[in-house]
């Protein structure tokens, strides 16, 4: 089979569908992406701190998850700092260091904003976002996850349909452990040296989420008994921030607001889950679409 084609496993083994093989080529092509997730910015010993993006490639005639790592969005020029539900171009390699089938390196110096701005209406989104949906429940996923059978495949990116939404749980943050903050004090030491010797204006440290947020949820599976995954969007803390004035119960109850609508059962929405590389259970919601 080759390596544009989707990879399905036999009817015997689990009706999945949009499952891929790994690319193992070092082969370099340009993608045109619609981003749909944008996470909040993490530290990374590497890069300072760094942002998981995901969208759909709509280059091929079929669609496919597609994450591009690392990009270090706050590092980007002004004119390549892109908002969800945007199309990109970007040249992407296979990222070798990385099993997921969907995680690509991209050049970031090469990519480009299509003109136009974000998609805005449920309707124009959907349109992309609906064959993506998963015939896998968020309960299939772990199962598969968790067998031992190496041969099931299973995503490490998906748009999950949830049966029903039970809330958003929101506590204090915890903190950043000791590695992370490592990793930011040392990045903004580099940042003010190259800034100064670049004549260019300081960057802003990143600083610690102020709450921590979980997503409630049971998934299609009949028996599924819930699920309580880590909500991540960027959105989510640029609205936190924005409230910074705000005692945090009156902030709580911002968030709840709204988040509540698009929540809403009416708006039937869809989540854009993911995994972590070297925690493949550990999945979180990276993203929210009304559908309605």
């Amino acid at each position: 089979m080759n390596q544009d084609s989707l990879f399905e496993l036999p009817a015997h083994t689990h009706p999945a569908k949009r499952i891929y093989p790994k690319d193992r080529t070092a082969r370099r092509e340009t993608a045109r992406v619609l981003i749909l997730v944008k996470a909040r910015p993490e530290p990374s010993t590497s890069y300072g701190d760094t942002v998981c993006v995901a969208g759909i490639r709509v280059d091929q005639e079929e669609y496919r998850w597609v994450r591009l790592y690392p990009i270090p969005f706050r590092s980007l020029e002004h004119y390549k700092q892109f908002k969800k539900y945007t199309f990109v171009n970007v040249p992407i390699i296979p990222a070798q260091g990385d099993f997921r089938s969907e995680s690509y390196k991209p050049d970031r110096d090469n990519l480009e904003v299509e003109p136009g701005g974000p998609l805005t209406s449920p309707k124009q989104r959907m349109k992309y976002v609906e064959p993506m949906i998963s015939d896998l429940s968020m309960c299939d996923i772990l199962e598969i996850a968790r067998s031992s059978d190496k041969d099931k495949l299973y995503p490490s990116l998906a748009v999950i349909r949830p049966r029903e939404i039970l809330g958003l749980e929101i506590h204090p943050f915890p903190g950043w452990n000791e590695k992370q903050r490592r990793a930011i004090e040392n990045s903004a030491r580099q940042g003010d040296l190259m800034d100064l010797l670049n004549d260019e204006p300081e960057r802003i440290k990143l600083e610690e989420p102020r709450f921590a947020v979980h997503m409630k949820y049971l998934c299609q599976r009949e028996t599924c008994s819930g699920h309580r995954q880590p909500f991540l969007d960027w959105e989510l803390e640029a609205f936190t921030r924005r409230h910074t004035e705000l005692p945090d119960a009156d902030t709580v109850r911002e968030i709840q607001n709204r988040w509540g609508n698009v929540l809403a059962a009416e708006k039937k929405p869809v989540l854009y889950v993911g995994n972590q590389h070297k925690a493949t259970l550990a999945y979180s919601v990276l993203g929210v679409q009304r559908t309605k």
